[in-house]
């Protein structure tokens, strides 16, 4: 019986990589989540979901959001929970991947990933709840401590929201230890624009500009 069991498992992964081949990305993921259900103790059928959820940014958002919605029901651990949300908060699958990183996050409230991430994807929308995420990265900062990476996101939500100065302020100090961060020095190109320090959004922004290009030619 386990060795038929077994054998199910391997048919629904082989079918969806047949699947997402041929590039039937709907179905292929379909496939993959009664996979990973099935065989969810198996890192080949979580790295196969994973890539499934990927595949769909071929996909309307619309069609995206409703395929996804059933692994809000999944049972998961917390490090997958945070693997997964982020996955569908980077494919703009918001509703859920946000559901699945505040799950994570009323269990381990002093994990600065986790509250890193529910503060950048809170923001990302671009109906994105800007006050919440601003009280998630406040949050962030302050148990981040000498972490100053982290004052980055924070940078990034005062952009969105308009506050240059708060804005520049925070990207200034978190670049000490995110010198070759691209979005870093781009919103600070802006935010020196929007202050009128225009020699300065200058620099910033070549630097951006140098740093894209060294990314993009890795």
């Amino acid at each position: 019986e386990k060795f038929a069991s077994e054998l199910i498992d391997k048919f629904y992964l082989r079918w969806s990589q047949y699947l997402s081949q041929r590039q039937e990305w709907a179905t292929s993921f379909e496939k993959a989540l009664v996979a990973y259900k099935r065989g969810s103790s198996a890192e080949t059928h979580w790295a196969r979901l994973q890539q499934s959820i990927i595949d769909l940014q071929q996909l309307g958002l619309e069609q995206r959001a409703a395929l996804c919605m059933p692994l809000k029901e999944l049972s998961l651990s917390n490090g997958k929970g945070f693997q997964l949300g982020s996955t569908l908060c980077e494919v703009q699958c918001y509703g859920v991947g946000l559901e699945l990183l505040r799950r994570v996050y009323e269990q381990k409230p002093e994990d600065l990933g986790v509250l890193n991430n529910l503060a950048h994807y809170t923001a990302a929308p671009k109906d994105g709840d800007l006050d919440l995420a601003l009280k998630y990265a406040n949050e962030l900062v302050e148990k981040a401590g000498k972490k100053t990476q982290f004052w980055e996101t924070r940078g990034q939500i005062y952009a969105k929201r308009g506050e240059w100065a708060k804005a520049k302020k925070d990207l200034m100090f978190a670049r000490k230890a995110l010198p070759e961060h691209p979005e870093l020095y781009l919103t600070l190109s802006t935010a020196c624009k929007m202050l009128n320090e225009h020699q300065l959004s200058d620099l910033f922004k070549d630097r951006f500009e140098s740093l894209a290009k060294k990314r993009k030619l890795r």
